[in-house]
């Protein structure tokens, strides 16, 4: 009874511990992700991706997201904590942040980005608020995860010639550190005439090299 109650006690010990620190992920060559975006406007899942890592550097992750009814690949940079430098072509003067490793519930910081908007006809810059509110059980397709919930609220500006405008962003992601990933993003932006994007994306399954 003894032996039964201090391996409890071990075994609560470190799940405690593991939900106090997330520390930064290691990838390998290989490790892939497949995502489910559903449009909350359209009531409909829009697309799918594979995500899959494909070169490694001291600094950086080459991501290949590939369209699998399509095939088309789009290249993503991202900084080893897995936020955004390059997409499609689309360099940032900065990281756009998502994550701040190690994560712990109560974290926060701050970003600022711009860079070419998405049609490439004028400039794009974002400032946002990012803060860990919970270490929790999320659902998804690919099974139920415990994950970090990340909070980041942000304002934004958009050129296009002469004319110029500007919004709101919201996203919710939930970091798994057994997955490496996040397995759940909710995402909304606003603007002049209401809402632009609404959208869920969730983890449809992974693999992870060993």
């Amino acid at each position: 009874m003894a032996k039964r109650q201090f391996l409890f006690c071990l075994c609560f010990v470190s799940m405690q511990v593991f939900s106090q620190e997330a520390t930064r992920p290691t990838h390998k060559v290989g490790d892939k992700w497949l995502v489910e975006r559903f449009d909350l406007r359209k009531k409909e899942v829009t697309s799918s991706r594979e995500n899959r890592v494909a070169e490694i550097s001291a600094s950086s992750l080459k991501i290949e997201l590939k369209n699998p009814i399509s095939g088309n690949v789009t290249t993503w940079i991202t900084d080893l904590d897995g936020n955004t430098l390059e997409l499609g072509g689309r360099k940032f003067d900065a990281p756009m942040m998502a994550y701040s490793f190690p994560l712990a519930v109560g974290k926060k910081w701050k970003s600022k980005f711009s860079g070419p908007n998405l049609a490439r006809n004028g400039d794009f810059s974002e400032e946002r608020a990012c803060e860990v509110l919970a270490f929790e059980d999320v659902v998804t397709k690919a099974g139920t995860f415990k994950a970090y919930k990340i909070k980041c609220d942000g304002t934004y500006t958009n050129t296009d010639g002469n004319y110029r405008w500007g919004g709101e962003t919201f996203s919710t992601r939930w970091y798994s550190p057994e997955v490496r990933y996040s397995v759940k993003h909710e995402y909304k932006d606003t603007g002049t005439h209401g809402v632009w994007n609404q959208y869920v994306d969730q983890l449809v399954s992974f693999e992870l090299q060993k």
